[in-house]
């Protein structure tokens, strides 16, 4: 209200049904929407990005990553970026290592073999024209339980780089565990995974630091940026409570959207590609991918667990603006 918005808020609560979402969708207000943000829940998108189409509506996923709905519907925002993007950009930090010996490790499973077909061929299509293919060393690893199979991939003379693009814990836990052994016993060893591992409960979180693990992450709240302090002190004095992360990201959602709404109105999706705002835990870079396609946001950043136990955002610190999270 203070930047000039004026707004007519409706807030609808699904209750994780879908009988109610079918009975909010019949609501004759709905219809007259400029924006609709959520549901949040994966079963209820589908609805309401069906209800969003017929009726023009421009509607924001804030959580959900499911690619099939963009594809279907022009004026949906998908906000979290979706397994592929995030794929893509640890692709393209893995290729940066191509002077360095390579291992990909995964379980062999069979269900998970076209994703792990997908990460090499996105490997090698990143590295640098300059790398010469015969100079690459790059290894594949079938880990069941065994160290050995992890020490024999390993070269004495150059940093060892293990990949591991799986989001199953109990694999990851046990490979990470063999890895931090071998980096106990003196060999180098580095790590790169995903965002998910940031959920796991069962393994040792300093066996991230120890082995300067880096991930992919589309989300990130650095707790020491004004920004978030500031937002984290009106939350307390709001609602008597901690902001968790999701308050960060419906803030961020917020912000973006209804800021676009105000600078450029109901067409204001003709200029998403540029328009860029500071938020709390991301940026957003909506791409579309084909004229009746909605709009993903592909923007994923890295995360580097240092020693100290500090989390930093690398491309902040490639534009010499060093950020970090302390883990207590």
């Amino acid at each position: 209200k203070k930047q000039g918005l004026s707004l007519n808020i409706h807030v609808y609560d699904t209750q994780n049904d879908t009988a109610r979402i079918k009975e909010i969708l019949g609501f004759p207000e709905l219809a007259y929407m400029d924006l609709i943000i959520g549901p949040v829940y994966n079963h209820e998108i589908r609805l309401v990005s069906e209800y969003s189409k017929k009726h023009r509506i421009k509607m924001v996923s804030p959580l959900t990553d499911n690619l099939r709905l963009v594809d279907e519907n022009p004026f949906l925002f998908q906000v979290k970026p979706s397994h592929n993007a995030q794929i893509n950009e640890f692709a393209k930090y893995v290729a940066e290592f191509g002077d360095k010996n390579i291992i990909l490790v995964h379980n062999g499973d069979s269900l998970g073999y076209s994703n792990i077909e997908m990460v090499k061929n996105k490997i090698f299509a990143n590295l640098s024209v300059d790398t010469l293919v015969n100079n690459i060393q790059f290894k594949e690893v079938v880990f069941a339980d065994s160290i050995f199979v992890l020490e024999h991939a390993l070269n004495e003379d150059v940093e060892n780089v293990f990949i591991i693009p799986s989001n199953e814990e109990a694999f990851v836990t046990n490979v990470v565990t063999k890895l931090n052994t071998l980096k106990a016993f003196g060999h180098e060893v580095k790590v790169v995974g995903l965002s998910r591992w940031q959920r796991f409960r069962n393994v040792d979180p300093e066996y991230f630091f120890n082995l300067d693990l880096c991930i992919v992450a589309p989300f990130f709240v650095d707790y020491h940026h004004e920004d978030v302090k500031n937002f984290v002190l009106k939350y307390r004095e709001t609602y008597k409570t901690e902001p968790n992360q999701m308050a960060i990201h419906a803030y961020d959602v917020g912000l973006y959207f209804l800021s676009a709404l105000k600078d450029y109105g109901e067409s204001f999706d003709q200029c998403i590609y540029n328009y860029h705002i500071d938020l709390l835990q991301a940026d957003y870079r909506f791409v579309k991918w084909y004229p009746d396609s909605g709009f993903e946001n592909v923007n994923v950043d890295i995360l580097k667990y240092y020693d100290g136990y500090n989390i930093v955002r690398i491309n902040e610190i490639n534009n010499k603006l060093p950020v970090s999270q302390t883990v207590e």
